[in-house]
């Protein structure tokens, strides 16, 4: 885990480095994160959702810059009039409010992930038929629904997870609250840009067990240019590059609004020593198109905000 090698001295000597008002809307914001997660234990878990929900309203009227950049990615990406798209994005934003008041309850010990999202026959039998080569499951998904809660499910269900992340701007942020919750959950998340994540996801496949990416946004991991939506946008290679090096299959999945939902992208084939860039370009497009229906299907349940189309 990438927080857990930083020592006191590292997060302060990072916090220094800030500029002071920067400093100070972090530490604000570390404050509050903390704050909150104080307040889930005492919360009735049945308000922690319609609170997100509130919480969301709020920032949706007063974050005026990600919400310009929600509102101007639906008129263009989806072609919504101005004032359907003012609609949309609001609704967006209540809608991933909810989404973390639901996630912040997997603090408790006492949560299962299966609580409010299932794991159908049908999902299950998509990551039997994928695993039944032993050549692990390069898992595909996006910042879509309780992507958080699914990869909790994902463990739960007997599918051991790893998945590379970049670790938050603020190194407190990882340690108390990001990374906590992934451990907690038994999720094994490395740093994105680590020299050893690499290794850690070879030998997550060769334990028949999960190497799992989110491809929905910009980065600045090695990427390629593809079609997001229908308009051009950066796509990362990795899941790509690693299926076809070690022939694990491909599969999607989403986060539902009650349950994951999974597809075979591409089955388990023989490993590859030889690689082109066409046939890593070909199936990175193939799985940015497929991550893109999915969002067009419930487009509420998708981060906005981002500024995904700046190539």
């Amino acid at each position: 885990m990438a927080d857990t090698r930083l020592t006191p001295n590292d997060i302060a000597a990072t916090r220094a480095s800030w500029p002071r008002r920067r400093r100070r809307k972090n530490d604000a914001i570390y404050v509050l994160a903390r704050g909150a997660l104080a307040c889930v234990s005492i919360i009735p878990r049945s308000w922690l959702s319609p609170l997100g929900r509130l919480v969301g309203f709020f920032v949706y009227f007063f974050a005026a810059s990600a919400r310009r950049t929600a509102i101007g990615n639906l008129e263009r990406v989806l072609e919504l009039p101005s004032r359907e798209a003012r609609v949309k994005a609001r609704a967006c934003f209540v809608e991933l409010g909810g989404l973390l008041g639901d996630t912040v309850t997997l603090f408790r010990t006492s949560e299962r992930a299966a609580r409010s999202l299932a794991m159908p026959d049908a999902a299950a039998a998509v990551f039997a038929e994928a695993r039944v080569h032993g050549r692990g499951v390069v898992l595909v998904t996006a910042h879509f629904g309780a992507w958080e809660r699914m990869a909790a499910l994902l463990v739960e269900s007997g599918l051991p997870l790893t998945t590379p992340v970049k670790p938050s701007y603020d190194p407190r942020l990882e340690r108390d609250v990001l990374s906590k919750l992934r451990t907690s959950r038994g999720v094994r998340a490395v740093d994105r840009d680590g020299a050893a994540t690499p290794i850690a996801l070879l030998r997550a496949l060769k334990r028949n067990e999960l190497a799992g990416f989110l491809v929905d946004l910009q980065t600045r991991a090695t990427s390629t240019t593809v079609l997001f939506l229908g308009h051009p946008a950066k796509a990362v290679t990795a899941p790509a590059r690693l299926a076809l090096r070690t022939g694990a299959p491909i599969v999607l999945a989403i986060a539902g609004r009650e349950a994951v939902e999974a597809r075979l992208l591409r089955g388990a084939a023989p490993p590859m020593r030889e690689i082109s860039e066409e046939q890593v370009i070909s199936l990175t497009r193939t799985i940015a198109q497929q991550v893109g229906e999915a969002i067009r299907q419930d487009p509420t349940r998708w981060i906005w905000m981002h500024d995904r189309w700046t190539c």
